[in-house]
């Protein structure tokens, strides 16, 4: 059976690139440790999201509706992302890389780009969420060199692809599993993410289950590791590399009798990015199987089917 393997970033990049590989040709999710974001950064952004979400509901509502796709507050039951469920068991709020009215793509009215809604008061908050985005945006372009790597390409060959990325933190909170709950109702009903990495800190509690086996309707826990994080691919990565790698179909079921909080950072390329399959990964016998899609346009059209959704 397909297992979620545990990989150490410390290493030389060839034997990184080549155990990336491998887990993203199988579980499509990896638990990566010595990935070097330190330990006082995640602690500091778990404790800035149980901050938030203890607010009163007014208080949060605050950041809702801002305006800009894909960031803000979205309260319980603000979206579906298995279709045709009840509303998801959770409450969220998503930031942005912060852009000022300067900023290009600001300028030019670019969907997911501009600036985000910081809570007024807590002091730090602001601090603290962006200090641990910004560590996981640097891993995600490590990752993407050993992505590179591993499918025969130089290690800066996908950098271009994330010169100014959609990128976005979801502090999620789900609530202790209700003695009732609606049938097929989830903290995350199943989906695939859409974009190209996705890097999850979980607080301990597990609940992240993966579906390795889809005839079988076999489902894994990703193992809850100290001080590890779990990265998965999103559906633009089968696309670069004609399925070579996968994204697979994950869930997040709530605790009982507590909550559960992650960090979930979405790193999804530019907007303009065109994806296309990989040169390393076609060939006469293996004709490319997908048709170039712009990274931004797809992650819209993705994101707004989820918010109909609910």
């Amino acid at each position: 059976m397909i297992e979620i393997p545990v990989v150490s970033l410390a290493g030389p990049d060839a034997e990184v690139a080549a155990a990336v590989g491998a887990a993203c040709t199988g579980a499509g999710f990896l638990v990566v440790v010595d990935h070097g974001i330190p330990a006082e950064v995640v602690r500091r952004a778990f404790a800035e999201a149980e901050r938030f979400f203890a607010l009163p509901r007014e208080r949060k509502a605050a950041l809702a509706d801002t305006g800009i796709e894909d960031r803000g507050w979205f309260p319980m039951g603000g979206q579906s992302l298995e279709t045709g469920t009840p509303p998801d068991l959770s409450e969220f709020v998503m930031v942005g890389r912060d852009l000022g009215p300067d900023h290009p793509e600001v300028r030019a009215g670019t969907p997911m780009y501009g600036p985000n809604p910081w809570p007024d008061d807590l002091p730090g908050w602001r601090e603290a969420v962006e200090a641990y985005h910004s560590a996981a945006d640097d891993l995600c372009r490590r990752l993407l060199g050993y992505l590179a790597l591993s499918l025969g390409l130089p290690a800066d060959h996908l950098a271009p692809f994330a010169g100014d990325p959609v990128s976005t933190l979801k502090l999620a909170h789900y609530v202790p599993r209700p003695d009732q709950v609606a049938e097929g109702q989830l903290g995350a009903g199943a989906h695939t993410d859409w974009g190209a990495i996705s890097v999850v800190a979980q607080d301990g509690v597990g609940g992240l289950e993966v579906l390795v086996d889809e005839e079988a309707g076999t489902w894994i826990e990703a193992p809850v590791v100290e001080g590890s994080l779990v990265v998965n691919l999103g559906d633009m990565v089968p696309r670069w590399t004609n399925d070579r790698y996968v994204s697979r179909t994950h869930r997040v079921r709530n605790p009982v009798g507590r909550d559960r909080y992650s960090l979930v950072l979405f790193f999804d390329l530019d907007y303009h990015a065109r994806i296309e399959v990989l040169e390393t990964c076609t060939g006469p016998d293996d004709p490319p199987r997908y048709a170039p899609v712009l990274a931004g346009e797809w992650l819209l059209s993705r994101y707004r089917e989820s918010i109909g959704a609910s």
